[in-house]
């Protein structure tokens, strides 16, 4: 069962025509979440790859840039078109998409320790249910709730489980490599929640110790959009602890920050866009007099406590014109 699952997981569309690809239920985009949109289908009439591509074989940019939040529209105009075919189904793991036993093994193990999927405790946990409505793709909530429960491989747990011979942090030298650590309190992390906080003007808000991973999940902590932020931002920092620990190349630290910057953006004005929207009750607070007539308006106010009050008249016409006023104060 779990070799069949890693190979659902693994499989991906590679586009040639993409005349035998739905745009919203296969994957296809290499590197990007679960290899699909994150933008909501809604009413939009375009089904297959195909639908995105000009007469001469190139993507439709203009077309793509409507239909798509610009975090999808990049990732999928930087995809290669071929034309030399039909599409076909390819092991993602492997450059030349031929499935191998080795990576199988590889992803199955990645899986493993740090996870694609997470059931959710009892239905009173109230951090589950502010996890599962967290402004976010699906694969970071599920990364936020492996956080909350320390289920991430930082060296200090694989120290403290007797898999890692030392606990420290490779980047900054720090005693303990622990996963507050990496997504707070690094160099790195300082640097890059300074950048956001250039950018955007959200800071980190302070939180418990121990129970912060908990702690900004709760609305007195922050706000809906900056909690989104603040996890996305969380999600690419341990992305890249996790690239320079397989010695793969890490983009610039303004680069990740410009990636959850926008994705949380996208994100956010999707879910505003979904939200109903409350009717404005317009309140009529002054009734005009019958033609021809003058109204007169008064009102009055007391301070008990001081033994103070106020009283005031507006005189208007019928068609609301000011004709005059006074207002007098009662001092003690």
């Amino acid at each position: 069962m779990a070799g069949k699952e890693i190979l659902q997981k693994g499989m991906i569309r590679r586009i040639e025509d993409g005349g035998s690809t739905n745009i919203w239920q296969d994957r296809w985009i290499p590197m990007h979440f679960d290899a699909r949109p994150l933008t909501p289908r809604a009413d939009q009439e375009i089904d297959l790859v195909s639908d995105l591509l000009t007469e001469s074989g190139h993507w439709n940019e203009e077309l793509i840039r409507e239909s798509f939040i610009p975090v999808d529209a990049r990732a999928i105009l930087r995809l290669p078109v071929r034309q030399q075919g039909e599409d076909w189904w390819a092991w993602e793991p492997e450059k030349h998409g031929v499935y191998s036993v080795k990576s199988a093994y590889r992803k199955l193990a990645t899986e493993h320790t740090q996870g694609d999927t997470l059931q959710p405790q009892a239905s009173g946990d109230i951090s589950w249910q502010r996890i599962w409505g967290l402004d976010v793709p699906p694969k970071v909530k599920v990364f936020w709730g492996r956080v909350l429960h320390e289920f991430l491989p930082a060296k200090a747990i694989l120290h403290h489980r007797h898999i890692e011979p030392l606990a420290f942090c490779d980047l900054c030298g720090a005693e303990q490599e622990t996963i507050k650590h990496v997504l707070m309190d690094c160099t790195v992390a300082k640097l890059f929640w300074h950048e956001v906080k250039a950018l955007t003007g959200a800071k980190l808000p302070k939180m418990h110790t121990q129970f912060w991973a908990s702690d900004i999940l709760r609305p007195e902590f922050c706000t809906d959009k900056e909690r989104g932020l603040f996890i996305i931002g969380m999600y690419a920092l341990w992305s890249q602890r996790n690239q320079r620990r397989h010695g793969e190349n890490v983009p610039p630290i303004r680069v990740a920050v410009n990636w959850a910057v926008d994705l949380a953006h996208d994100l956010w004005q999707i879910t505003q866009e979904k939200k109903p929207v409350k009717p404005v009750t317009v309140r009529q607070n002054w009734r005009p007099p019958p033609s021809g007539w003058c109204k007169c308006n008064v009102d009055a106010a007391f301070d008990a406590n001081a033994g103070q009050g106020a009283t005031a008249v507006v005189l208007r016409s019928d068609d609301g014109s000011f004709g005059g006023g006074r207002a007098r104060w009662y001092p003690h």
